[in-house]
């Protein structure tokens, strides 16, 4: 039995909530099948199936600093060595067992897979939150019709959002348990264990700490501390899961201190975390304690400003060149750009009723004030902020669209009064009525690699691949195209789609001032470019101006190699052009 309900009614609801959202998943099966070969969905992809693909021979030696992109520096991979070393492994293995000959053709179907994963983590979470069968059975639709959950699993998507939600629903659930039955050590372990990993996976999830500590130090002040020997074994389990996948980090091993790496900054994360937690649990809830602690707070955050103002950056859209990125913009941006009814599929119907939802869930700790109550509405406040503040943080809040309003259906299914339960009855519609929008994004038709441009000048990318097995070198080009020619071929970049730190920010600054220059430029400024991939600046699918090659944005290296021949010293290797005949993308090689 789990909470009442037979457990053969709680795998089969999982079965059919996994098995939904894998069909739907694997629907946009053409933005990832070319020609029999199978291509990463999105941006991220291409590098994470780059950086896989190489590790699968030996995982445990993947790269974490990478001489072929930021040219010709090289730089860290701002992504830890956990997600892709689990990927490398499990491509490995699976590709003996298949008969696939090529990694993607394993890669490709991780990721619509791994949702019976987030599944039955996600009925999990209802199960702790003690919802019943309806309610979980309302729960499970919305997971499983959601294009949120789409845009994480489908087919061909290889980057590592949809491990990020898995550890998000990891935390709710080990969360969830251990604060229900405070005294159980191991549910405390257990969750240490996950926070201490998910670092290692997304250096960002780190912040998956703050809603347990924030709930530990909402319970220190309403005098009703944990249990001191599970928070004990809480803070030991974090610090000591922290230091274990620390341990393959190789910043971590240089000694770097860095929000972006996976460094000494998550240890000292962790360690501060733990301590603050234990204090919690030791010391009694006084006027003088509370200042003490909040001094205590203040000296330990003092060495990470500099590092959280520059993880700000990235999360407020500051950062240089980060607007140009669609997943970061704000759910106000979003509005703006795409309409209110865009996101109203993309999100759900039930995105509106939000904040009325999220006041419901804090009024009703008045009478329902229990830790678990607790965690759940601070864990949905902070969820709920990142996921309006990004759609890249989607993951962290999406479970907040609709189990609150599932527990208001149990709250309401449970009351005496026959009008409540008419209003529980009309609340289930509604839930179920808001997960059809959605299902109108399936007519949308994603081009390959979700990237029109990407999809217009793919045929240039075999001649490179076949350029650089014979001579390697480091090819200008487009920052967004960055991933794509390190998934293609063997050559380096000088910028791509990496836009985390100011050696990022720099390398794209000074790619673009490369191609609003001249060729004579090029030569002089950056000897060792060896490849040129230019294309258009315009959008030539909606170029309502007309302009053609003489628009602004092909002013420079642009206007000079598309529009003439070949200069001296350059070689043509190939190009892509329009229906009208004008070209598109050319490929040059620089003879030496």
């Amino acid at each position: 039995m789990d909470g009442g309900i037979p457990r053969r009614y709680s795998i089969g609801l999982w079965l059919a909530a996994g098995g939904l959202a894998f069909l739907l998943c694997m629907y946009h099966l053409s933005a990832t099948l070319a020609e029999g070969v199978f291509l990463p969905a999105d941006h991220d992809s291409f590098y994470h199936a780059r950086r896989i693909i190489d590790a699968i021979g030996a995982p445990l030696q993947m790269y974490q600093f990478d001489p072929r992109i930021h040219a010709p520096e090289g730089s860290w991979v701002t992504w830890p060595w956990g997600y892709d070393t689990v990927m490398a492994f499990a491509a490995g293995a699976l590709m003996p067992v298949t008969g696939a000959a090529d990694p993607m053709s394993v890669l490709a179907f991780i990721a619509p897979a791994w949702v019976f994963v987030n599944a039955a983590l996600f009925l999990g979470v209802a199960s702790r939150l003690r919802l019943s069968l309806p309610a979980r059975a309302l729960a499970m639709l919305f997971f499983a019709v959601s294009p949120l959950t789409q845009a994480l699993h489908r087919v061909g998507m290889i980057d590592h959002h949809y491990v990020e939600y898995m550890f998000v629903l990891a935390m709710l659930y080990f969360g969830l348990t251990w604060f229900r039955n405070p005294y159980a050590r191991r549910h405390a372990v257990a969750l240490g264990a996950v926070l201490g990993a998910a670092p290692a996976f997304h250096n960002g999830l780190f912040a998956l700490q703050i809603p347990v500590l924030a709930t530990l130090a909402c319970l220190w002040l309403m005098q009703r501390p944990q249990e001191r020997k599970a928070v004990l074994a809480f803070a030991v389990a974090l610090v000591a899961t922290t230091t274990v996948f620390l341990l393959p980090s190789e910043p971590f091993r240089q000694g770097a201190f860095s929000y972006y790496l996976h460094s000494w900054f998550h240890l000292y994360i962790a360690c501060s975390t733990a301590a603050l937690c234990v204090l919690f649990s030791r010391l009694r809830s006084t006027r003088r304690n509370v200042l003490l602690l909040a001094a205590v707070a203040l000296v330990l955050a003092m060495p990470t400003i500099a590092q959280v103002v520059l993880g700000g950056a990235f999360i407020f859209g500051t950062l240089e060149y980060i607007a140009t990125m669609g997943e970061v913009g704000s759910m106000l941006s979003a509005i703006a750009q795409y309409g209110p009814w865009s996101v109203t599929l993309e999100y759900s119907p039930l995105l509106w009723v939000l904040p009325a939802v999220i006041a419901w869930l804090v009024w009703r700790l008045r009478r329902h004030a229990d830790a678990a109550n607790l965690y759940f509405a601070v864990a949905t406040v902070f969820g709920s902020l990142l996921m309006l503040q990004q759609y890249r943080l989607e993951y962290f809040g999406s479970f907040a669209l609709v189990l609150p309003l599932c527990m208001l259906f149990d709250d309401l299914r449970r009351a005496p009064s026959p009008s409540s339960r008419a209003w529980s009855s009309a609340l289930a519609v509604a839930v179920a009525l808001a997960t059809l929008p959605g299902l109108l994004l399936l007519r949308r038709v994603d081009p390959l690699g979700s990237d029109l441009q990407y999809m217009l000048t793919r045929a240039v990318y075999p001649v490179l691949k076949a350029a650089c097995a014979a001579n390697p070198g480091v090819v200008l080009a487009e920052h967004g195209d960055g991933h794509y020619i390190r998934f293609h071929s063997e050559c380096s970049v000088i910028a791509d789609n990496f836009i985390l730190t100011p050696q990022h920010v720099e390398k794209i600054r000074e790619s673009e001032a490369l191609l609003a220059g001249s060729l004579a430029e090029v030569r002089t400024r950056a000897p060792y470019v060896r490849y040129v991939l230019i294309r258009r600046g315009e959008n030539v699918l909606d170029d309502v101006r007309g302009c053609g090659l003489d628009c602004p944005e092909n002013r420079g290296l642009r206007m000079e190699l598309l529009s003439k021949e070949p200069p001296a010293r350059l070689r043509l290797l190939d190009e892509v052009r329009l229906p009208n005949a004008q070209p598109l993308a050319r490929l040059y090689e620089v003879v030496p």
